[in-house]
């Protein structure tokens, strides 16, 4: 049984490796992030991303989707939905990290 109660949805395209870096660190940081999941969405990015998308995110209960070609964040996010199977959905740009540590416990 999936005892995952949040999902972050997280479509990226050619992201920059160090934004990549501080997304990964700040939800590491995050308190109760063994309830949630992560869907990183490839949307058509170059292999080097990937690859640091993968070394970054490899650690958390990820999930890596891709999409054939670039066709924008909104259907990204969109296929993501389709992926998830949690009651709760975040949608977080991939050059964007967390702030608030407490958001988990606020949800649960």
């Amino acid at each position: 049984m999936d005892t995952h109660k949040i999902d972050f949805i997280i479509p990226y395209y050619n992201t920059d490796r160090f934004c990549l870096e501080r997304l990964a660190d700040s939800y590491a940081n995050l308190k109760n992030n063994e309830c949630c999941s992560l869907y990183l969405i490839n949307d058509g990015s170059n292999m080097l991303t990937s690859t640091y998308v993968h070394h970054y995110f490899k650690f958390f209960n990820t999930y890596f989707l891709n999409m054939k070609i670039n066709s924008g964040p909104g259907l990204a996010r969109n296929f993501g939905i389709l992926q998830t199977k949690s009651p709760l959905l975040f949608f977080i740009d991939s050059d964007d990290y967390f702030i608030n540590i407490d958001l988990i416990d606020i949800c649960l």
